[in-house]
């Protein structure tokens, strides 16, 4: 990551989920300005080419989405997939 996002406070880190297959779980970062965040989302698109090839397939960083604000997208994802495969 080209820096370091400054995170809210001591306890704004926390494990979510449950654990599946030896996968570790989601890990939830509160941070300390909505700045920070959309940086944070914005360099985090770099990551899938990290050379280090472990952190380019499993680490990702996605926004904290509303149940309704994830349904839609997940709906947008599923039709740019679509569109590319067709």
């Amino acid at each position: 990551m080209p820096f370091k996002p400054l995170l809210a406070n001591d306890n704004c880190c926390k494990r979510i989920g449950k654990q599946y297959n030896g996968k570790p779980r989601r890990l939830l970062v509160k941070l300390s300005s909505e700045e920070t965040t959309a940086s944070l989302l914005n360099a985090a698109r770099a990551l899938r080419h990290c050379k280090d090839q472990y952190v380019a397939a499993n680490v990702s960083v996605n926004p904290d989405l509303s149940p309704s604000a994830a349904k839609l997208a997940f709906e947008e994802r599923k039709k740019r997939r679509e569109v590319k495969i067709r």
